[in-house]
């Protein structure tokens, strides 16, 4: 190796060891012995269940945290995706060969980090080599890319501030998002047959990992098939690669029906929620699906990039949960102003650069599907906003790669023209940093812009891995003893049954008043019967039963009186039962327009029970198999 190689090779050691330096210091990859383990159990449970042989945690609902896991009749699931699962499978598998314990998840995720720092650094340098940044300036540009992407918001915002599922899911998305613009960005760039399967094949594979990137891996085959057939690539080759691209959808498609009962069903309809608005709105409906097309537009607008300049701007409500601003307003116009310019002068360029454009156009329609879902989606959280940051940071790459190339054709002092760009790209890049990072805001509100800021503690919330395992160990004991429930559960009194995992909206501590909706686990029976009081001047509420995402039929309506309040008793049936013993049921008790609130409502539940009444299921004219 001569003297000039040796000092580009030490270099660019340099720069990584400041990247990886700056990057702990920004995140929670500064590792320590004694947090090396996530809090949550979700990935690491599905990752023992494939291990073992099969897909669900558990056949039974029980030994898992309350909220935010699955049950459709098809065992306990967890609902992120088996994307994540299967990248750790190596990982686990590995460590139960050579007899340890549960591998340590921040390894895992590092390791992945890692592989998508040296992708993306492998794929700029091949672009700015293209545009004539060979040597110590594209080095200096290419980590300047690579640290910028990295540090986008709502991305390092995911690690920066608590490690959980929630955030995990988000960051895996976004790591493959980036990696599935970096292979992009180089095909158009040097299309070549085995680079378009390879981008077909991750293309379709992306919604494993979080079911929103589907969007990106459509947008990519499908440009990346337009880019092939406009250079006149032959049908047959793009054939082959639409077919790799069906693989991983099948794949998706098929894990969906195994776990969840159906193609279509990507793990919502039977999910074990703790909040009873959103209970009620994953089971039964929400108003804010009905919201007009342009109000629902500037509100989300409004919660991605313009908090406090201007009011809610819709009648209807949905939850929102926040704990950061993730965008500002500048980069609302920053987003505007490159898409703008790169379609105003993007024609303009010459010779293989003029591909550059596709990286905006690829980053423009991906947040067009994004936002057009989000739009009347029942719920928002900042975290989802992580899912716009490779779309968000194609639109300004676009920018910059095509000013470069500009540069290139003008034949400008490289030594000049990189002296400028570290001039203004420092300063803005640390004041980026400290004025856009992650403004704390209120933890859980309802209403639009109700923020307040406040300091919120950031502690990684990581455990050892003894603790992990013995939660392990722990849920494997449970499940290996199913529990029994009981046929009958009541309000509070002498003989209380106990009451099991998965229930909620049922207030124990306001003598059983019921909430917008509630769900409990119970036997699998044809018919559920439930007695409860009201006040007598209020009309009997528009009650509404599901039993694992599909409706009960009201068949029979007692009313009777109990001092001053109306006794009710209400008996909802379906067909005939079959299949695990177990089943979800969820009952809402208001009008859908009525449903944004989560006070106690004046309804007081006294006891549900559960039977086997085929008889009178017939002669109401419900058959056998029929859940209407």
């Amino acid at each position: 190796m001569d003297r000039r190689k040796f000092l580009y090779f030490l270099l660019e050691i340099g720069f990584a060891f400041c990247f990886l330096f700056f990057y702990a210091d920004h995140s929670l990859f500064a590792l320590t012995p004694s947090k090396l383990y996530s809090s949550d159990l979700a990935y690491r449970l599905q990752t023992n269940a494939l291990l073992q042989g099969h897909l669900s945690l558990s056949p039974y609902p029980f030994g898992a945290p309350k909220y935010d896991y699955l049950w459709t009749g098809h065992g306990l699931q967890q609902n992120w995706g088996m994307g994540v699962p299967f990248l750790r499978l190596p990982f686990e598998a590995m460590a139960k060969w050579f007899g340890f314990g549960p591998f340590p998840d921040r390894l895992v995720i590092v390791f992945y980090t890692a592989l998508a720092v040296f992708i993306l650094n492998l794929v700029f340098s091949k672009v700015l080599e293209e545009l004539g940044f060979a040597g110590i300036a594209g080095m200096i540009l290419r980590w300047f890319f690579v640290s910028w992407l990295m540090l986008a918001p709502g991305f390092i915002d995911q690690i920066k501030n608590g490690w959980d599922v929630y955030n995990e899911a988000v960051f895996y998305g976004c790591l493959y998002g980036h990696v599935l613009m970096a292979f992009f960005l180089i095909y158009v760039l040097n299309p070549s047959y085995r680079i378009y399967v390879i981008l077909c094949l991750i293309s379709g594979t992306a919604w494993l990992v979080r079911p929103t990137m589907l969007s990106y891996g459509l947008v990519t085959v499908l440009l990346a098939s337009f880019y092939a057939y406009r250079n006149q690539v032959k049908i047959k080759p793009l054939v082959a690669g639409l077919i790799y691209f069906s693989i991983g959808i099948g794949l998706g498609l098929w894990f969906n029906f195994v776990r969840f009962g159906s193609v279509l069903e990507f793990g919502y309809s039977g999910l074990i929620g703790g909040n009873p608005i959103l209970n009620y709105a994953l089971a039964f409906d929400y108003p804010y699906h009905y919201e007009s097309y342009f109000s629902a537009a500037r509100e989300l607008l409004g919660y991605m990039f313009f908090y406090g300049l201007w009011p809610a701007s819709t009648f209807r409500e949905r939850f929102h949960e926040g704990h950061h601003f993730v965008f500002d307003y500048t980069h609302f116009i920053i987003l505007a102003s490159s898409l703008a310019l790169v379609l105003t002068v993007g024609n303009r360029i010459k010779g293989r650069a003029r591909a550059l454009p596709w990286i905006t156009v690829w980053g423009a329609l991906n947040a067009c599907l994004l936002f057009g879902f989000y739009m009347h989606y029942e719920f928002l959280s900042d975290r989802y906003l992580g899912d716009f940051t490779p779309a968000f940071f194609a639109l300004i790459l676009g920018l910059l790669l095509v000013g470069l190339s500009f540069y290139k054709e003008s034949g400008l002092n490289q030594k000049k023209f990189l002296g400028v760009f570290l001039l203004i790209a420092i300063p803005l890049f640390c004041v980026y940093d400290a004025a856009f990072s992650f403004k704390p805001a209120e933890g859980w509100h309802v209403l639009n812009y109700d923020y307040k800021h406040h300091q919120r503690n950031h502690d990684p919330l990581f455990i050892d891995r003894r603790l992990v395992q013995r939660r392990i160990d722990s849920f494997e004991e449970f499940i290996a003893k199913p529990n029994t429930l009981a046929q009958t559960l009541y309000c509070p009194g002498t003989n209380l049954p106990p009451i099991y995992e998965g229930f909620s909206g049922w207030d124990l501590g306001s003598n059983c008043y019921v909430k917008v909706a509630t769900s409990i686990f119970l036997p699998n029976r044809s018919c559920v019967t439930f007695n409860y009081t009201m006040p007598f001047n209020q009309p009997l509420p528009p009650v509404q039963v599901s039993k694992e995402g599909r409706s009960l039929r009201l068949i029979d309506t007692e009313l009777y009186g109990q001092g001053h309040r109306k006794a009710v008793k209400q008996t909802f049936c379906a067909g005939k039962t079959a299949g695990s013993p177990f089943s979800y049921y969820r009952i809402g008790w208001v009008k859908m327009d009525d449903y944004g609130t989560s006070k106690s409502l004046p309804i007081k539940l006294k006891w549900i029970s559960v039977s086997s009444d085929y008889m009178k299921c017939l002669a109401t004219g419900i058959n056998h198999g029929n859940q209407n």
